[in-house]
């Protein structure tokens, strides 16, 4: 009987994970995708279509060479989101930045073939600009380093994600470019950066 109803689906509605050729269903890694919910609301005449976006590697922080990144300071101030709460003291985290290089560019040149960007696997579109790797490689050839930034994802955990390498090329090359990487020369990984479709409300 509500007027209106929001529906927060995120990429779970229909959502299909890619990794190189492989695809699998899922609304995030290792979390379900959300079926029929899609064909429940079409059946009214709402239209749905279908995006896209990709999420980098996760690395695991004991394998990063903190000693070959330059460290990035957060900012430490008033700020926060909501004006309405208390003031809430949050430790803050650096993050560290490092670059690619051209031996792990040859890499990833060497695997966009079986990237689903590039090969025909995925049909729709982006939501926004935020190029994958591939894309960067495509767009910038001339280029012989990009900037990556290791983000920590908490204060409790040793789970890094690596802003600037989003890809949905197969596993084995994302960590044989990682591994060109001086920083990242030992890195182990929780899970490889990945692609991923899922219903949208026009």
């Amino acid at each position: 009987h509500a007027k209106s109803i929001i529906i927060t689906a995120g990429t779970f509605l229909n959502g299909l994970m890619h990794i190189g050729r492989h695809q699998y269903p899922g609304g995030r890694c290792a979390e379900p995708a959300v079926t029929h919910l899609t064909e429940s609301i079409t059946r009214w005449g709402i239209r749905s279509g279908r995006m896209k976006t990709g999420t980098p590697v996760r690395i695991d922080k004991r394998s990063i060479h903190f000693e070959d990144t330059e460290k990035q300071t957060g900012e430490n101030d008033f700020h926060q989101f909501s004006y309405l709460t208390p003031h809430r003291k949050l430790d803050q985290l650096p993050c560290w930045t490092c670059y690619t290089n051209k031996a792990a560019h040859d890499i990833l040149r060497k695997g966009i073939p079986d990237s689903p960007l590039y090969n025909g696997q995925i049909k729709s579109i982006g939501p926004r600009y935020c190029p994958s790797i591939e894309t960067t490689l495509t767009t910038f050839p001339d280029k012989d380093q990009h900037p990556l930034f290791i983000e920590p994802e908490g204060v409790d955990t040793n789970e890094m994600y690596l802003n600037g390498f989003s890809s949905s090329m197969p596993i084995e090359i994302q960590l044989e470019a990682l591994h060109q990487i001086p920083a990242l020369r030992d890195a182990k990984i929780y899970r490889p950066g990945y692609a991923i479709e899922y219903d949208f409300f026009d």
